[in-house]
């Protein structure tokens, strides 16, 4: 298979990684719920079990069913690449243009904090220019593709223990018999 052709299948389950915590975002934002710990926590989950499905689905369709730990997390890896992006757009126009109000509840959480830790006025002057730069659109997707990243690699790290799968004698041998009576 021609690398074009690797590139577009990781592009393709790459974006399949990333469609179902896109749906989680928009339905957490509908419902008013992105501050539930159980939806956060079904939101990893929801990651854990994509990735596992994808990783099988690309075993079979790449590697007609057999994969390496190595081949599997590099491939997966790239995948993430992709997906991380697509999660830095979405995070971009959500933060920018669907719910910029979301940034300012942010905003004023992170003073009311200052405040409880009995920060001065002016100390939370001074935090406050920070914080609203890393709470700007920009800053929040340039966290989401990093957050995205880590999260589905370390998820890779494990589920890539789980759907490698080694030729073994049996299927060597079948597979050269296969290619004999081909020809």
């Amino acid at each position: 298979m021609k690398m074009n052709a690797k590139i577009n299948i990781v592009f393709k389950y790459g974006l399949i990684i990333s469609l179902p915590m896109i749906l989680l975002s928009v339905i957490s934002h509908v419902f008013n719920i992105q501050d539930s710990r159980s939806y956060g926590w079904l939101g990893i989950l929801i990651f854990i079990i994509t990735i596992y499905f994808v990783q099988k689905m690309y075993r079979q369709e790449f590697y007609q069913g057999f994969a390496s730990y190595g081949k599997l997390l590099g491939d997966t890896s790239l995948m993430l690449i992709f997906t991380s992006a697509m999660m830095f757009v979405y995070s971009f126009i959500f933060y920018k243009y669907i719910s910029p109000e979301f940034i300012e509840k942010i905003l004023l959480l992170a003073e009311d904090s200052l405040y409880d830790k009995n920060f001065s006025q002016r100390e939370i002057e001074q935090s406050m220019v920070y914080i609203k730069k890393i709470n700007s659109p920009a800053g929040l997707s340039i966290m989401s593709f990093f957050s995205t990243y880590i999260q589905g690699f370390i998820i890779a790290l494990i589920i890539s223990i789980i759907n490698k799968k080694s030729k073994d004698a049996f299927s060597e041998a079948m597979k050269n018999i296969d290619e004999t009576e081909e020809n």
